[in-house]
């Protein structure tokens, strides 16, 4: 395995310090709102890195924090009016769900800040006394001069660092160039810690020195995190680490590129940046990890609605690559054919093809192409069938090597269940008996549940839609989904507070599931509640001709509550667990403020 070192400039042999062992710490995010697609791209890359190091046999223990104290973390707070902490841990748990969307497996730890206080404490008393740092005013700096190598790793020079530095106003700094270790506790309401030096928090660039030590030790094989964060943060954390515990901090470390957007560099300056959150509403989260991978990581990547699909072809001939596999698996032939076989065998070469990019410095542009061919070789083999065995052993070669790679999850997650299988055998009924319209009524209802029918010699191929655009779906379809959806919501809320008296939950659910009830909640929502696209789904579905209202309904009501059902439908068949949660639990204050 061959990395490039950002400390030497230069690819190297990786060495571990205990064979057959590899210890990783990455930079995690500040937990202030939900993590941007530049965020996304060092959590994909370092989780591969530690699935290729798995997958040809090391041990591996994978760090990564979450930074739960922090001045953005502060103002967030402010502004919800929410304790500090409290704010951080939630978005942890949005962490977790777009993480878990992009396929990314949990740290074998994820330390937090604020669980490490005296860790802390103890590393800057370390720095104190050996001369390193110094308190002024409850603040702590570390002297930045006193490290004879400050700069090695981003190759700033400390003269030409002196030239543009200032001392802030509040700052109580002896050298423009020191930086904090701890923080002095500004008001009575800002979160802190005691500490020897006053109440107060810890300075940013301290926490994963302390946190790796703890967790790793001394020296780790690799540190990994963006490119931003090479100058100041990660400097910084190598004049700490060396300092305290007179020891190389880490032996190899690894910067993903930036992101581009349309060309430019992502900044929230700039306002050209897009959560993961809000890219999950046009693209399965699979995908997007498909795209982070499709560049080799050193390298930028530009984001871009053509950039999106043009990468969103090759990764739709994977997909419908294994769902033929799937198929032919339960459909294709019983014997296998000696063709068949000499393409098992040339599986290899893909794999060691595969193998050899991805122990390049992780080039996953060159596995992905790997598995292209790989892909290739066996779209020729089953143009007019195969064998069940041959399609068994083709499918799982791909999965293993995609497997390494985080992509094609969601295929093994969507296997068709008993209800779809009935539809699919009732069509084909209907169309041996010429019954074309009930065949075709059951391929829209196929269709509006996310499924489609492929007819091939071997049969029926139903094949699973893997994202669905909200914007272009039937709304009528959507707005049955979402009816569904907010009774079941409905029911287990009523009865969960009547305590299972269902003579009661059946009388009081009629006041919510009525278009009396939705229409009032989706009316009050319309402006300031939902998105410019909830709103845009809504109106759609709303001017749509009814086609089932009953006699006794108010048309206008009517319309506005099948806006509503369409818009839940939406947010459930997009995954989007948290807003749906949102918009249910607005809809039902609204309806009870009556």
């Amino acid at each position: 395995m061959k990395i490039y070192n950002s400390m030497t400039r230069r690819k190297e042999e990786f060495v571990p310090i205990h064979e057959g062992k590899v210890n990783i710490y990455v930079c995690g995010p500040t937990v202030y709102n939900y993590f941007h697609i530049g965020n996304a791209r060092p959590f994909v890359v370092f989780d591969t890195l530690r699935r290729f190091f798995k997958y040809i046999g090391y041990d591996v223990k994978f760090v990564q924090n979450f930074t739960d104290v922090d001045d953005k973390i502060i103002n967030k707070a402010k502004e919800e009016n929410l304790p500090a902490l409290e704010v951080s841990e939630k978005y942890i748990k949005e962490y977790f769900k777009d993480a878990e969307a992009l396929n990314v497996i949990k740290a074998d730890v994820h330390p937090k800040v604020s669980e490490h206080i005296e860790d802390i404490i103890e590393f800057i008393s370390t720095l104190i006394e050996k001369g390193y740092a110094y308190e002024a005013d409850g603040d702590v700096y570390y002297i930045t001069r006193k490290f004879p190598e400050y700069g090695k790793l981003s190759g700033q020079n400390i003269d030409d660092l002196e030239s543009g530095a200032r001392i802030a106003i509040g700052e109580v700094k002896k050298d423009p160039l020191d930086f904090a270790l701890w923080k002095a506790q500004k008001t009575d309401d800002e979160i802190a810690w005691d500490s020897p030096w006053g109440k107060g928090r810890p300075g940013w660039h301290i926490e994963c020195s302390t946190m790796s030590k703890k967790h790793l030790g001394t020296t780790i094989d690799i540190h990994g995190g963006g490119q931003d964060l090479k100058f100041p943060h990660h400097e910084n954390e190598i004049a700490q680490s060396e300092a305290c515990n007179c020891a190389p901090f880490a032996n190899y470390w690894m910067h993903n590129g930036y992101i581009m957007v349309d060309g430019e560099k992502m900044s929230k300056s700039l306002n050209n940046f897009f959560t993961v959150r809000d890219i999950r509403k046009e693209y399965d989260g699979d995908f997007i990890r498909f795209f982070l991978l499709s560049v080799q990581y050193r390298g930028p990547i530009n984001f871009s609605d053509e950039g999106m699909k043009q990468v969103k072809q090759g990764y739709d001939r994977l997909i419908n690559a294994t769902e033929t596999l799937e198929f032919l698996v339960q459909n294709g032939s019983d014997k296998v054919t000696e063709k068949e076989e000499e393409t098992v065998k040339s599986f290899r070469d893909y794999k060691e093809k595969f193998i050899e990019c991805m122990s390049d410095d992780l080039n996953t542009a060159g596995a992905i192409g790997a598995l292209f061919e790989l892909v290739s070789a066996i779209n020729v083999e089953i143009e007019g069938g195969a064998s069940k065995e041959f399609a068994g052993k083709a499918l799982e070669i791909i999965h293993e090597l995609a497997d390494v790679l985080g992509v094609l999850q969601r295929s093994r997650e969507n296997a068709v269940g008993e209800d779809i299988q009935a539809l699919v055998d009732e069509r084909q009924q209907a169309r041996k008996e010429k019954n074309w319209a009930r065949a075709d009524e059951i391929r829209d209802q196929l269709v509006a549940m996310g499924y489609t029918l492929k007819d091939t010699p071997q049969g029926v191929q139903i094949i699973k839609q893997m994202h669905n655009d909200i914007k272009s779906m039937n709304t009528t379809a959507l707005a049955y989904i979402g009816d569904a959806v907010y009774e079941l919501h409905i029911r287990e809320l009523l009865i969960g507070r009547s305590k299972g008296d269902v003579g009661k939950v059946h009388k009081r659910a009629v006041s919510y599931v009525s278009s009396d009830g939705q229409s009032k909640a989706i009316k009050s929502m319309m402006n300031d509640f939902l998105t410019e696209e909830e709103q845009k789904l809504v109106k759609r579905a709303r001017n749509k001709r009814a086609t089932s209202r009953p006699k006794n309904a108010d048309p206008r009501k009517y319309k506005l509550a099948t806006g509503f059902e369409a818009l839940i439908g939406a947010l459930h068949m997009d995954k989007d667990d948290a807003r749906l949660e949102e918009v249910l639990a607005e809809a039902v204050r609204i309806i009870e403020e009556d």
